[in-house]
């Protein structure tokens, strides 16, 4: 059963940074900002596995970045798995060499989600933000 989870408030924590790298966990937020905003959550002929409510919210974070001339980039694993936000071995070291190069990693996802991006990126300087909080 996903986490009904809702976007936070994050423009205060971006501000003043250069990169931002936005990963997302591919069930719990696609079921949440879908059923927020009232639309399908899957249309896999449409949107192959995302949703447009996710990708929505990522162009509304995505866009004032860019705008101020912040790089950006988005990342999640591959094959969605049962437990989202324990990523696999394979998926963390995707992570942590996707995640060189930016300076703030957002993650849409819950906590779990946030401590995996956090124990992956321990070893870089790269800064973890949670960018949704349970409902």
């Amino acid at each position: 059963m996903p986490i009904n989870l809702e976007p936070k408030d994050i423009s205060a924590d971006l501000s003043n940074v250069r990169s931002v790298l936005i990963v997302y966990c591919a069930v719990c937020p696609q079921f949440s900002l879908a059923m927020q905003k009232d639309v399908p959550w899957l249309q896999v002929l449409k949107n192959g596995l995302r949703t447009e409510a996710l990708d929505d919210h990522i162009r509304e974070v995505r866009e004032p970045l860019e705008e101020q001339g912040v790089r950006s980039g988005v990342f999640t694993m591959r094959v969605p798995l049962p437990m989202m936000c324990l990523w696999t071995k394979g998926q963390r070291k995707r992570l942590l060499e996707r995640a060189k190069g930016f300076e703030v990693v957002v993650v849409l996802g819950c906590d779990s989600a946030a401590f995996t991006a956090q124990q992956v990126l321990t070893d870089t300087d790269c800064k973890v933000i949670l960018g949704m909080r349970m409902m």
